[in-house]
């Protein structure tokens, strides 16, 4: 008879006990059972007992109180998950910046603490035993390594992906599988099948950079769709942002543990955004890699499994479970797979066998699953030790999200905290953050990070958290917040640094730098009243942030008051102004916009003019109202705070 390893039992026994406390059923400095009474109830050894308490107690879950036993630890209140955010505004052009690169380039330093890419420990995979298949398969077959595979992938792992998939409510033949270089491949030639270059793509928001990447790359349009940290997509944006024909060519979506936010999109919301999106003929990209590591009993379906028309493109991936090394994704691409398959093999003809063939024998006979439900146990407990981190080092109002798998935080600080600032701080101290910015194609997420919780806790990574959490207390803290330059795109045809300027050292906007651009420019404008370009007066008198999307770079200001992006231009002074509104009209009409930048800014250039034309292109306003798009042409001063 087989006995249970006993390093398992005090691990799921430790699980158990910390789900109960987590729902209340033990509340802050209630007795626990004895270590005999647990022993007993449970049927395990006093051993095993007292590993599961200690197990607790370095977890900070439980404290022992000498000669009285162990009781729930007192906990401050639980952190605020985020919220979800508003609508946004029109499609706009990607640009995601270098930061991406950092980042990644940091997840492969030994000396950084990699909290910003969304890599774990290769000590959570199966190394070794991959290791060994992979020599025993080159030595049975040596000539796989000189000859090409087949374009749609090794036929035992096809075969495997289909079987598997059938488990979680798909029907997919082995023959409608397409297997690529890791999930990015999948997504690129999805995309690339299904729209075009200057199409619009529906996203959620926050999402993914790498999905920003592959947008920018094929020259598309990304529109942000809001999204629940707990719910994920929200459906009546999607619906509102759809009802035009031909407004969205696609859309992108992760509905099982989305990242950055974790969420878990319910099976009713998945079957309504599938058959919403197939009525409409828009196509749904679904990229489902985190699937797999579900924090529950059961594996949550992929949206694909309410298609019923092969309009569900879903892509997956052995990267986050598996071996990264390997780089072995897949996609079941419906009825756009002579599309899928044909740009498969013109940008990389295949994907290695041998890799394909270890991961298919691995999922038939060597410990798949086994590995599976160890590697979720590891994600589940370094999500709650990493959770537990923020609640004691970071400032009291920071907000973090309740993941139902996977392995990444999404976390939102105090709006005065300025991410970038933070990232910078913590470089300096040899950690690596995800500033929440990267996860937007219009740069929102100012004061947002995703951690990475795929390594397993040690006191490095408490002293990594400390330091995070001191450096954005101390920024918190700072009137106004830090401010950081923050590019923005331009679709100018110059864009040229002028020398850095000084008005109102000490108290006002202290040491400025300007960039001057020329061109021709979309902006969206925000709110009702008259607009020109940069900040300006809505009817009520509050204030109205237009943010050009460009091509090259221009600086910001951000007033130190109110946190808000200010923008100020000067029309072409042959040009007489236009006054642009929100509303039925589509004539053009002529008047001048007002400026409400600060005093100083407004005598030192005037009055905030533009030359616009009303383009008429609908999108999601922040109240959700209609909005449109202008073209405006002009020549532009931006400032920033240094």
């Amino acid at each position: 008879m087989n006995t249970p390893d006993p390093e398992f039992v005090y691990l799921q026994l430790a699980q158990r006990l910390a789900d109960a406390i987590g729902t209340g059923a033990f509340a802050p400095g209630e007795r626990l059972p004895s270590v005999r009474m647990l022993a007993q109830r449970e049927r395990v050894s006093i051993a095993t007992a007292l590993a599961t308490y200690r197990h607790l107690e370095n977890r900070r879950l439980v404290e022992a109180r000498p000669k009285s036993g162990y009781f729930v630890r007192a906990r401050p209140p639980r952190l605020a998950e985020p919220e979800a955010p508003a609508a946004k505004r029109a499609p706009a052009f990607v640009g995601v910046n270098r930061l991406v690169m950092e980042i990644l380039d940091a997840s492969q330093d030994p000396n950084v603490v990699a909290l910003g890419a969304a890599c774990p420990s290769s000590s959570l995979f199966p190394n070794s035993k991959l290791q060994r298949m992979l020599g025993a398969r080159a030595r049975r077959r040596p000539e796989a390594l000189g000859e090409y595979g087949m374009a749609t992938g090794a036929e035992s792992l096809r075969h495997q992906i289909a079987q598997r998939a059938f488990g979680y409510g798909c029907r997919i033949e082995p023959e409608e599988v397409i297997v690529t270089n890791g999930c990015m491949e999948a997504l690129n030639i999805a995309l690339h099948a299904v729209a075009a270059p200057g199409s619009v793509v529906a996203l959620e928001s926050p999402t993914y950079f790498g999905v920003l990447q592959i947008v920018e790359s094929l020259g598309m349009k990304a529109l942000e769709i809001p999204t629940s940290p707990r719910t994920g997509l929200s459906l009546d944006a999607l619906d509102l942002a759809t009802r035009k024909p031909g407004a969205v060519s696609a859309l992108l979506v992760m509905p099982n543990f989305s990242n950055p936010l974790g969420c878990l999109m319910p099976d009713a919301n998945k079957k309504r955004m599938v058959e919403l999106m197939a009525e409409r003929g828009i196509p749904v990209i679904e990229d489902d890699i985190y699937g797999d590591l579900h924090f529950g009993d059961r594996r949550p379906k992929p949206a694909k499994a309410w298609d019923r028309t092969g309009n569900v493109l879903l892509a997956s991936s052995f990267t986050k479970t598996v071996a990264p090394g390997l780089r072995v994704g897949w996609i079941a691409p419906g009825r756009w797979f002579a599309q899928v398959s044909m740009l498969k093999f013109i940008s990389t003809i295949s994907t290695a066998e041998l890799g394909q063939e270890v991961i298919a024998e691995f999922m038939a006979n060597g410990g798949y699953d086994h590995h599976l439900r160890r590697l979720r146990r590891a994600f589940r407990e370094q999500v709650g030790r990493m959770t537990d981190a923020i609640e004691r080092h970071f400032p009291a109002e920071t907000r973090v999200t309740r993941p139902a798998g996977g392995f990444v935080l999404w976390v939102e600080l105090p709006a005065s905290v300025d991410a970038l600032a933070l990232f910078q701080a913590a470089s300096a101290k040899g950690v690596s953050l995800g500033p929440g910015m990267i996860f937007s194609p219009t740069g929102r997420y100012t004061h947002h990070l995703r951690l990475n919780c795929g390594l397993p806790w040690s006191d490095r990574l408490e002293t990594a958290m400390r330091d995070v959490g001191q450096a954005a207390r101390r920024l918190a803290s700072r009137p106004g917040g830090d401010v950081v330059r923050r590019p923005q795109q331009s679709w100018g045809t110059r864009c040229t640094p002028l020398p850095p300027t000084a008005s109102g050292e000490g108290g006002g906007w202290g040491q400025q730098s300007a960039h001057l651009w020329w061109g021709v420019h979309p902006f969206p404008r925000l709110c009702r009243g008259k607009v020109g370009m940069g900040a300006a007066a809505s009817d009520s008198g509050q204030r109205c942030l237009l943010q050009p999307r460009h091509r090259h770079r221009h600086a910001v200001a951000r007033h130190p008051r109110d946190h808000q992006l200010v923008e100020v231009d000067r029309a072409l002074a042959h040009r007489p102004p236009i006054d642009v509104r929100i509303g039925a009209e589509r004539d053009m009409q002529r008047d001048h916009a007002v400026d409400s930048g600060p005093q100083g800014l407004r005598d030192e250039l005037g009055v905030g003019q533009v030359l616009a034309e009303d383009a008429g292109i609908d999108a999601l306003l922040d109240d959700g109202q209609e909005q449109s798009i202008g073209v405006g042409i002009g020549i532009g001063v931006f400032f920033r705070q240094e």
